[in-house]
């Protein structure tokens, strides 16, 4: 039987999640890595989409940061090539970035409130340290006020 391209993109994206990301908790709680293990209902939905897909599992799934990292590339490849497949259809330059930063993400209107929330938090540290120059504090907390704010002002100047 022939495939569809389309077909055979989604076939490698799971493969690449199964292989390498999806795969069952060893910490408190169990079940598989993408439901919430304190749901019985997550679990469940979980354990039903994998069996429908029917991969094998990855015996020792990345915990936290990994696993997000990996399933957003694996995201960004599947969606990069499947559009590239559409050039026909909807010509033109796309461009995938899987960039959290002011470049990336966060410059989409659905995403602004991202910026937003990082240049308060910026805003309500800045204040804090204001305070804590004006106060009475020792050399060493002096020291680490300085060296936040050279910190804070090199990353400003790299756009982060």
């Amino acid at each position: 039987m022939n495939t569809s391209v389309f077909f055979d993109l989604r076939q490698q994206y799971h493969k690449n999640i199964f292989e390498n990301i999806l795969g069952y908790r060893s910490t408190t709680g169990g079940g598989l890595t993408v439901a919430d293990s304190a749901n019985k209902l997550s679990k469940d939905i979980a354990e039903r989409v994998a069996r429908k897909i029917g991969l094998p599992l990855c015996p020792q799934p990345p915990e936290g940061q990994t696993a997000g990292s990996r399933f957003t590339e694996y995201t960004k490849e599947f969606l990069e090539t499947s559009f590239n497949r559409l050039q026909h259809i909807r010509p033109g330059s796309w461009h995938f970035s899987t960039n959290q930063a002011s470049s990336g993400i966060a410059s989409f209107d659905q995403y602004e409130h991202l910026s937003l929330l990082k240049a308060d938090k910026l805003l309500q540290t800045a204040g804090n340290i204001q305070k804590l120059e004006q106060s009475k504090t020792s050399p060493e907390l002096q020291n680490i006020i300085q060296s936040y704010k050279d910190l804070t002002a090199a990353l400003a100047s790299t756009g982060l």
